[in-house]
């Protein structure tokens, strides 16, 4: 799986799969913990992380939020994806 982001111990990855989740999301992972992150609300959708990295993903994902549905078009098309910066 393609990894977009990596901060705070925090691996963020995308890949485009039919039988998945169909919304446009990506994978949180914190020290053996995932998530399922839906883009648009940012809500959790499977899985789960601690408290803390949870809201700093929520906020990761604001923050980038037009990077993350421009990476997820390109999932769609099999094209490479690009590494999006962590927050500032």
């Amino acid at each position: 799986m393609p990894r977009l982001a990596r901060f705070n111990g925090i691996n963020i990855y995308m890949y485009y799969n039919e039988q998945d989740y169909k919304g446009p999301h990506f994978h949180a992972e914190y020290a053996g913990t995932w998530a399922m992150v839906d883009i648009n609300s940012l809500k959790i959708v499977r899985g789960r992380l601690p408290v803390r990295q949870s809201r700093i993903v929520r906020e990761w994902g604001s923050a980038r939020r037009r990077e993350l549905l421009e990476a997820w078009t390109a999932a769609r098309s099999h094209q490479p994806l690009p590494d999006i910066e962590p927050l500032s």
